[in-house]
């Protein structure tokens, strides 16, 4: 029995005793305090939407081409035997300036001699006359009837004028190409590149130099069909586009550090998409690009230049205008209401732009956009509201 009381008794009983030991520690625990878990309202910005009237800008690149250029050729054989100073890549020209000469000392004698067939050409003529009228007085003294033209000598007469007027002819071609010369320039213009020398023989229809003219340039502007739906011109234009529905340009570019803006008009739309980047190209010009204007710092425009160019577009009128940070997920936004809950508030956006997303519907006016990011939202979470955006922030989208 002994032996059984040491197996199994003692064991027993110390469980005996930690099981009271563990029931009285229960029973005598404290009672732990309920404590309620305060909420902590996000602090957020916001700005009240306002309806207005928002001018879009479209922007787009290109690249400056002059309207009129073309290469300046030769009418005439010969050498050159002088040049202007200004004929070289880059020298100006006013219309009708001489840009270059060539010999003209076989043109010269070319003259001479029409000029010498014109006489004998007259002297032929005045001795036919004088035949004809012999012929006639003879005829009316001993003629009978109605004289033959041939009697007359009229056929000979018709031909010596005929003859007179084909030498007046060569005179004048004789001196045409006596003054071309002068190789004079077409129209106001810039020489591009230059072809021929002092010293070169030259053949009719040779490429002397490329010009271009300076009185307007373009720029060709490839545009989305997005940004097309964006320009104010009217549906039935047919290529240009005329009068007050042309569309306001700025080009810009940049010379030494410096920005500079010329005014342009948006006069065309082309008529063919690009096959391979899908976009229409619209042509803006701009009025004396290569001038130096009076009482203006621009350096004229160079022919090759890459330039920006911001064009006018339609007036949108009642809608929203608001940060581009306040949209969340594409199109929703985030809107306080009366009781300064967040509410997840889907929107119509008309317009994405650098800054700032033009919203043509979903909104009200005078609500409240929280302009605050936040890591997690819930649509009714409350938030406690901090000052608004100045209106100075808000203007400088204008």
């Amino acid at each position: 029995m002994s032996d059984n009381m040491k197996k199994f008794g003692w064991p027993l009983l110390i469980i005996a005793v930690g099981v009271i030991i563990a029931f009285f520690l229960i029973i005598s625990r404290p009672t732990a305090r309920t404590q309620d878990t305060p909420v902590v309202k996000p602090l957020v910005r916001y700005e009240a939407a306002r309806p207005r009237e928002v001018t879009v800008t479209i922007q787009a690149q290109g690249t400056v081409t002059p309207l009129t250029q073309g290469p300046l050729i030769s009418e005439v054989n010969g050498r050159i035997i002088k040049t202007a100073p200004e004929f070289a890549a880059g020298g100006y020209f006013e219309k009708g300036q001489t840009m270059l000469w060539i010999d003209p000392a076989e043109y010269q004698l070319a003259r001479e001699q029409a000029r010498l067939q014109v006489a004998q050409a007259e002297l032929a003529l005045a001795r036919e006359q004088q035949e004809a009228d012999i012929a006639r007085e003879e005829w009316q003294k001993v003629g009978r009837g109605e004289p033959d033209s041939l009697v007359l000598r009229l056929p000979q007469l018709k031909q010596a004028r005929a003859a007179l007027e084909a030498a007046r002819a060569a005179l004048r071609l004789a001196e045409l190409n006596l003054s071309r010369t002068a190789v004079k320039a077409p129209y106001a213009c810039r020489m591009r590149d230059k072809q021929a020398a002092l010293g070169q023989v030259i053949t009719r229809g040779t490429p002397l130099a490329t010009i271009y003219a300076i009185d307007y340039a373009e720029v060709r502007l490839p545009l989305t069909d997005e940004q097309l739906a964006f320009i104010d011109i009217p549906l039935n234009y047919h290529g240009d586009i005329r009068g007050e529905h042309q569309p306001a340009v700025t080009i810009r570019a940049s010379f030494a550090g410096r920005e500079y803006q010329w005014p342009a008009r948006l006069i065309r739309i082309e008529g063919e998409i690009d096959p391979m980047t899908r976009m229409i190209f619209a042509v803006a010009r701009i009025r004396r690009p290569f001038d130096r204007h009076p009482g203006s710092d621009n350096p004229p425009l160079t022919v090759g230049m890459f330039v920006d160019a911001d064009i006018t577009g339609k007036t949108l009128k009642n809608v929203f205008v608001v940060d581009e940070n306040a949209v969340h997920n594409r199109n929703r936004l985030w809107v306080i209401d009366s009781q300064n809950r967040l509410r997840i508030r889907p929107v119509t956006i008309v317009r994405r732009e650098p800054g700032r997303v033009i919203i043509s519907s979903g909104l009200n006016p005078g609500e409240k956009i929280c302009l605050t990011p936040l890591n997690t939202v819930v649509d009714g979470m409350s938030v406690l509201l901090a000052e608004s955006t100045t209106p100075e922030r808000e203007q400088s989208h204008e």
